[in-house]
């Protein structure tokens, strides 16, 4: 009988929980881009992208630019947007492996950093070009990425923490530039872009 009890408080607390972070249409605001944000049942906006990507962001100090955490995406195919409901992205944030299941990623014009562990294991990335956007690679930005063949770098970015990628990975950059020397220090394979 206890058992059954037992049971039955787990399958009723369960069912309590999802009902919590179910969201109606009444609590969508749809965006411009065609996709739509909310609040979750922890008080963070969810941004969801036209194509079903989610986006956990808060708006900065300034109040007109906005930094993302975490990501999913059903496709595994993920398009940063440029904005969110016309306010500027400009920062992603740690994700901790929550990102684990991209398969591609672009990055808009807009970004300037990137965090600690922005990328952290995800385990399906093969490739990635950064925009000449970011200042700030923060380290262990796709560390664990245990796919990633190559990250192009195509410009100097103003400072590069360490481990930004796996040994295993190369970084493709031009001969002569900080992002050279970087790879240089820290013995990264170097790809040259002629």
């Amino acid at each position: 009988m206890k058992k059954i009890v037992s049971v039955l408080c787990v399958f009723s607390l369960l069912f309590s929980l999802t009902t919590v972070f179910a969201v109606s249409e009444e609590e969508k605001e749809y965006t411009s881009e065609g996709g739509y944000f909310y609040l979750n049942g922890f008080g963070e906006t969810i941004y969801t992208g036209p194509d079903g990507s989610k986006f956990e962001y808060y708006l900065n100090e300034d109040k007109n630019t906005v930094s993302l955490y975490y990501m999913t995406t059903p496709s595994g195919n993920v398009t940063v947007p440029s904005s969110i409901n016309g306010v500027t992205v400009t920062f992603i944030g740690g994700n901790d492996g929550n990102t684990s299941k991209l398969v591609s990623l672009e990055l808009p014009d807009t970004v300037e950093v990137l965090d600690e562990k922005a990328f952290f294991k995800c385990m399906y990335l093969t490739e990635v070009k950064l925009p000449e956007s970011i200042r700030r690679i923060e380290k262990w930005v796709f560390h664990g990425c245990a796919r990633l063949q190559v990250l192009e770098i195509r410009h100097d970015p103003e400072y590069i923490g360490e481990w930004i990628i796996n040994k295993a990975a190369r970084i493709r950059c031009y001969r002569g530039s900080k992002v050279d020397a970087y790879c240089q220090e820290s013995g990264f394979t170097v790809e040259y872009i002629e």
